[in-house]
């Protein structure tokens, strides 16, 4: 069994300004500015994470194609079985 996922992360996340009505905290529950943002694509196989790709882009169909061929196709262990988040 391989089980893939994406995640995105940034490395610089400090946002000193928010805005909330008079006389409330200020959460921050979403980042609108999601420029700079690095996306991993990576797969799982006995406890081992490979095939890992970063990518300074959001990830579309395009991307993904790209990762399975360049990435996972070349080191997928034979008669695998691909688990994919919300499969």
């Amino acid at each position: 069994m391989v089980y893939l996922d994406e995640s995105g992360f940034k490395s610089h996340d400090y946002r000193p300004y928010g805005y909330s009505l008079k006389g409330t905290p200020c959460y921050g529950s979403f980042n609108w500015q999601l420029k700079n943002q690095t996306n991993a694509i990576g797969a799982l196989y006995q406890g081992q994470l490979f095939a890992v790709g970063l990518f300074d882009c959001k990830i579309n169909s395009n991307v993904f194609h790209f990762w399975v061929e360049q990435f996972l196709i070349p080191e997928l262990p034979q008669n695998s079985v691909i688990v994919m988040d919300n499969a």
